[in-house]
């Protein structure tokens, strides 16, 4: 039996993509991995919000991110509840600090370094995954984190489809849907 008709066997409600990321992925994980970068998908009407998690441990991390609010798009960095959580609904690993050699991720330099990255103008709305998609290649271009195979454009257009099919996990009894 594949990897996949096993996890897909299990009945529990996975997304097919996801399962075919855990088949062909070499790691096992199933929660957030403390000092590791993920995308972050937030529950919303209609597309999911978008914004950086740089997790503490499995249950809280930081989020950075932009929030439109009084007719303008801001700049917030705060802590935020993986689990248990009623808007976080899905995490894709960007960059594994568990990994030998990986660069370690600081807290207030990944803070420091979204407050260079220019918030959108007041007028466009949905711009959280633009934003997101100008700070990951900001922290690649510095050598924070490696380059995304398929580029940065790809990865967020992807994580933006498979977060949409996630709204499920919105729930406090439910750990988000984790993409590595």
């Amino acid at each position: 039996m594949s990897a996949v008709s096993w996890i897909c066997s299990l009945r529990i409600k996975v997304s097919p993509f996801l399962a075919v990321r855990w088949a062909s992925s070499t790691t096992t994980e199933t929660f957030a991995v403390g000092g590791s970068l993920y995308l972050a998908g937030l529950a919303q009407v209609d597309m999911p919000h978008i914004g950086l998690i740089l997790a503490i441990d499995d249950k809280v991390g930081m989020l950075a991110h932009v929030k439109y609010t009084d007719n303008a798009w801001v700049y917030e960095y705060r802590k935020e509840r993986i689990m248990p959580s009623m808007t976080l609904t899905s995490l894709r690993l960007v960059h594994d600090s568990s990994k030998p050699g990986a660069a370690t991720i600081v807290s207030k330099e990944l803070d420091d370094f979204c407050k260079t990255i220019e918030v959108p103008s007041a007028s466009a709305t949905g711009q959280c995954g633009v934003w997101i998609g100008q700070v990951l290649q900001g922290l690649v271009d510095k050598g924070a984190i490696a380059a995304p195979a398929s580029g940065v454009k790809a990865l967020l257009s992807e994580f933006a489809t498979w977060a949409k099919g996630n709204r499920s996990f919105a729930t406090r009894s439910k750990y988000p849907n984790i993409m590595v």
